[in-house]
């Protein structure tokens, strides 16, 4: 049960982002500011319950919190040139997050960028090029149909969540 509600809930601050930022409809400046003032200090205690476990952080909601808390401290400081970039990027910025925080994972992590301890280190390398390299392709459709919602945020960040998931299993189901 403890794992079926972190499961469900690990995306709680991006959703917080989304939900608030998109209240009937286009965000308005105030209201995507504020959104990410929410989200960013919904990632922060995220961030600090994922730090007590002793399994390895799933990358991905470390990139989207990392996304987020960011553009909080931009708000909080100003730094308007910053925020600039992210509206600039849109959707694109969460999965230029995902790739660098997958970049740094894969090479300079056991886990991985899948975030999965191994007793097969090679295994678990290439299971994270993999999803790098899915990473980096849906950041390049993101690119391509940005400012379309769907297109070019949910349904590449919903693709590499799955990948992600599906080699994660794959990977546990090699070691069994």
């Amino acid at each position: 049960m403890k794992q079926w509600f972190i499961n469900r809930f690990q995306y709680f601050p991006l959703s917080i982002f989304m939900a608030y930022a998109l209240w009937n409809g286009e965000p308005s400046k105030e209201r995507w500011l504020d959104a990410f003032v929410l989200s960013a200090i919904a990632g922060l205690v995220q961030l600090v319950t994922i730090a007590a476990k002793k399994s390895p952080a799933n990358r991905l909601v470390l990139a989207t919190n990392v996304y987020l808390i960011l553009g909080g401290i931009a708000v909080f400081s100003k730094q308007w040139w910053y925020l600039q970039i992210y509206y600039q990027l849109k959707a694109s910025a969460i999965l230029l997050s995902m790739a660098l925080i997958g970049l740094i994972a894969t090479y300079f992590t056991e886990a991985g960028y899948l975030g999965v301890s191994s007793i097969n280190n090679n295994k678990t390398k290439k299971f994270s090029m993999y999803l790098l390299l899915a990473t980096v392709v849906c950041l390049g459709i993101s690119q391509f149909f940005h400012g379309n919602m769907l297109l070019a945020g949910i349904l590449p960040i919903v693709a590499v969540i799955n990948l992600q998931l599906y080699l994660q299993k794959k990977l546990i189901k090699s070691e069994v």
